[in-house]
């Protein structure tokens, strides 16, 4: 395989799967670049501070808010289509309306926990793509954007599964964006 054939395989196969992550830190106390997991995914350095420093959980959309510097700028244009509380392993379903290209996720929670979110095609039960890891209780903020999808139907519904032990409260803020991950690969 020649050199840019290669790299061009590798910066594809890296579009597949973009991670990105805000930190409450100032810009020289962040963390430093993710680092690839032996699957692929992109998994995050330890940061130096806690998003949530007085363990209670807080809404992503509610934190930007709040800081607004801090919100990730692959977020802007999109739109806001859940923001909602819950605990324990569940699934909110997506609000009907215009499909998006794809999606970001954000879920964060009191304290670390290792968590695993699941995109599920409501009518079919097909999984769509999943993400997990060791920590959405900070210290950073992840956020988690979808390949394109491609549903069968425009209309089609779409569930988000969360899977927390039950003992685990959180918020989740889903986004959708009409951009597709592969425009920009983050470092």
């Amino acid at each position: 395989m020649q050199h840019g054939a290669h790299t061009t395989a590798a910066l594809v196969a890296a579009a597949l799967l973009t991670v990105t992550s805000t930190s409450c830190a100032p810009p020289d106390e962040r963390p430093h670049p993710p680092q690839r997991a032996h699957h692929g995914a992109l998994r995050e350095r330890p940061p130096v501070t806690d998003a949530f420093p007085d363990g209670t959980a807080q809404s992503a959309v509610e934190f930007w808010h709040d800081n607004p510097e801090l919100m990730p700028s692959e977020l802007d244009g999109s739109t806001l289509l859940i923001d909602a509380a819950g605990s324990g392993a569940s699934s909110i379903s997506l609000p009907a309306g215009p499909g998006h290209e794809s999606l970001a996720l954000v879920l964060t929670c009191a304290r670390p926990i290792a968590y695993t979110i699941s995109l599920v095609a409501a009518e079919t039960d097909e999984a769509l793509t999943a993400t997990d890891g060791a920590s959405c209780g900070g210290p950073t903020i992840a956020v988690f954007t979808t390949p394109p999808l491609h549903l069968a139907s425009a209309t089609a519904s779409i569930d988000v599964d969360i899977d927390v032990p039950s003992s685990t409260s959180y918020f989740l803020a889903v986004y959708g964006t009409a951009r597709t991950v592969g425009e920009r690969v983050l470092p």
